[in-house]
């Protein structure tokens, strides 16, 4: 999933100094990545409860960035190729 630095009320969630940014990919840049390689389908997971993010503000994304073929993971999600 990669972090976000805001909530969806553009509260700032991963302060400047946050070691999170160094160890792990935000969510810009696993769009980034996803862009470049194209898949059929790109599901995220390793979603946060620090997101301040509710299953609809996912499906949300998912949405606008519909180009990216993203899919939240949730519990029980099964996918098939």
């Amino acid at each position: 999933m990669g972090w976000f630095e805001r909530d969806t009320k553009n509260r700032r969630i991963v302060s400047p100094g946050d070691p999170i940014r160094q160890g792990e990919a935000s969510f810009e840049e696993t769009l980034r990545l996803i862009g470049q390689i194209r898949p059929r389908l790109a599901v995220l997971t390793h979603i946060e409860g620090l997101w301040a993010r509710s299953y609809n503000d996912y499906l949300k994304l998912e949405r606008e960035y519909h180009d990216h073929h993203l899919r939240v993971a949730y519990d029980g999600l099964r996918v098939a190729f």
